[in-house]
């Protein structure tokens, strides 16, 4: 039940900062104008307000969209959370001794959001390369071995 609940919380989330970036709004970088709209010129990115000598930027981007995905990955990753205990408290206790004092129920709670939260970020292709992409991008050169 608590399980579920939490699934809906990411999956909530995730659509939330989905719908964020996927608005496309932009705002001027100049102080005076804070123009923000989700209009683009075909010049590039000037300001669209008469007199503005700023640029426009994404308030949302893609980099932060993929930030909070990995952020809410890591939020149950155990092994993650094991590792960085064990830094902060410089050897103390180590990972092992960690993961051995969380319960059986517990690992399979934080295994299922995990899944589900790495199924979101999965789908994200910000740090992602296909490999059909150089390909598209070289076409078939010619290269031949001498």
């Amino acid at each position: 039940d608590c399980v579920s609940r939490l699934q809906t919380c990411i999956t909530a989330t995730v659509y939330k900062c989905s719908r964020q970036y996927g608005q496309g709004v932009v705002r001027c970088d100049d102080p005076t104008c804070h123009l923000e709209t989700r209009q683009l010129s075909v010049v590039g990115s000037p300001c669209l307000a008469r007199g503005c000598n700023g640029k426009m930027h994404p308030v949302y981007t893609d980099r932060e969209l993929y930030t909070q995905l990995k952020y809410l990955a890591s939020l149950f990753d155990v092994e993650h959370a094991c590792k960085q205990q064990e830094r902060m408290n410089k050897g103390a206790t180590s990972a092992r001794e960690l993961r051995k004092n969380i319960s059986r129920y517990d690992k399979e709670a934080y295994s299922i959001l995990l899944q589900e939260a790495g199924h979101h970020l999965g789908m994200c292709g910000y740090d992602k390369v296909e490999p059909d992409f150089f390909q598209a991008l070289f076409g078939s050169i010619g290269l031949t071995k001498q």
